[in-house]
């Protein structure tokens, strides 16, 4: 009878101390992610469309490829106590930086600087794989006119990781 109370009392502990859904995804998060593959994708009413030429100018204006370029293939993240390190080459130069990261539920916020953080949503994380995605045009400073005209699309920079 002691063993089944000391079993069950076990059990009891192990339960009410089970970790919540943001201390699994953080320690999940944790290590070196390298990445695979950098995709844009366009969405009108959620349906994705072809990307025109005149979308591809208006990225390169509103300069998500700077604000990206430390997340290109062959790229490194690395996750540890609420830091995030980014090591890539730019050039022939070899750049690491290190910033604040937080997560909440299904969302990874990486802190660029000090007015601006990149708000990733966490597709798929498991042992092995990473998938982050960005809309583009939420993080961009658009006009108000313009913003009206753009609120059916989205512009998703997909980023997958392997470990």
């Amino acid at each position: 009878m002691k063993k089944l109370f000391v079993a069950v009392a076990a059990l009891a502990t192990m339960l009410f101390m089970s970790c919540t859904k943001e201390q699994t995804t953080d320690a999940k998060l944790q290590g070196t992610w390298t990445v695979k593959s950098v995709d844009v994708k366009l969405y009108e009413n959620d349906k994705e469309i072809q990307v025109p030429e005149t979308l591809k100018g208006f990225m390169k204006d509103i300069d998500a490829e700077d604000a990206m370029e430390s997340l290109t293939e062959g790229a490194t993240l690395t996750f540890s106590k609420g830091k995030v390190t980014s090591s890539y080459t730019r050039g022939s130069e070899k750049v690491s930086e290190t910033n604040d990261y937080s997560i909440g539920g299904n969302f990874l916020s990486i802190k660029v600087s000090e007015d601006t953080n990149l708000n990733f949503t966490i597709k798929e994380l498991t042992a092995s794989s990473l998938v982050l995605t960005l809309d583009a045009l939420k993080m961009a400073d658009i006009p108000a006119e313009a913003k009206k005209a753009l609120e059916n699309y989205s512009v998703l920079i997909i980023i997958s990781l392997t470990k």
